[in-house]
């Protein structure tokens, strides 16, 4: 496993220079979660076989750079020749995405509010736990797929087209008060965020409804403006009784 040569290129990504570098173990210079997985390729190319892997190398400068490593017998199958290949921007990128869907996964499941993602075509493609239960009483294979229009009363259709249209032209919409349906039309009082979702080349691809169901607040607003307005009516009553 030692360098008998080395370009500028390949030593740069090592962080030093090639005459450093001759007969030092190529190992040294991968991050060690990758050392069994450099080992494999090792074993696979001096068996014969021309193979490559993505490797993570050791931090230079406190940076770790991701490359595609290729490899074939060279010098009467004495050595292995290799070319490593930069794809730090790409694997940082994909790191970003997984982290991105990991978060997303884990608001999906934690939110106490229905979290919904709907495709260009008004499709739900997701949702999570608490929007199939406000939505379809648990029932997933009736949400995933179906129109959002579906769960839209004709009344609140130009309220929701509203909302639709603000969060494409400002990307987000937030805490809109609007009438909605569950499968069985039953109405129920929501509260309706929206924002953009975009893909690696910024376009909309997506939307997500963050959907609040406030119909036990309202009903204990319209309960309190009750008491407030009977409450009125006795004051006066006392004060016309006493005059």
């Amino acid at each position: 496993g030692l360098i008998s040569e080395i370009n500028l290129k390949a030593a740069s990504m090592f962080g030093s220079e090639p005459s450093r570098l001759i007969n030092r173990d190529f190992r040294s210079f991968i991050a060690i979660e990758m050392l069994s997985k450099v080992d494999e390729f090792l074993d696979q190319v001096f068996s014969g076989a021309t193979t490559g892997c993505e490797i993570k190398l050791m931090p230079v400068n406190r940076k770790s750079d991701y490359v595609y490593l290729q490899g074939a017998l060279a010098d009467k199958m004495q050595k292995c020749l290799m070319s490593l290949i930069d794809i730090t921007d790409r694997k940082e990128a994909e790191i970003a995405l997984e982290e991105s869907e990991s978060l997303y996964h884990s608001l999906l499941k934690t939110s106490p509010d229905g979290i919904i993602l709907v495709d260009m075509g008004g499709k739900i493609i997701e949702a999570s736990d608490v929007a199939v239960d406000m939505l379809g009483k648990k029932d997933r294979e009736k949400i995933d797929g179906t129109d959002i229009q579906q769960f839209i009363p004709k009344d609140s259709k130009e309220i929701f087209d509203s909302i639709y249209k603000l969060a494409q032209k400002n990307g987000i919409v937030q805490n809109l008060e609007i009438k909605l349906s569950n499968l069985d039309k039953k109405e129920f009082a929501g509260e309706i965020s929206a924002s953009q979702i975009k893909d690696n080349f910024g376009q909309i691809k997506a939307h997500m409804f963050v959907v609040r169901y406030i119909s036990e607040r309202k009903l204990f607003e319209k309960q309190l403006r009750h008491s407030e307005r009977m409450a009125g009516i006795g004051e006066l009553a006392t004060g016309m009784a006493h005059e």
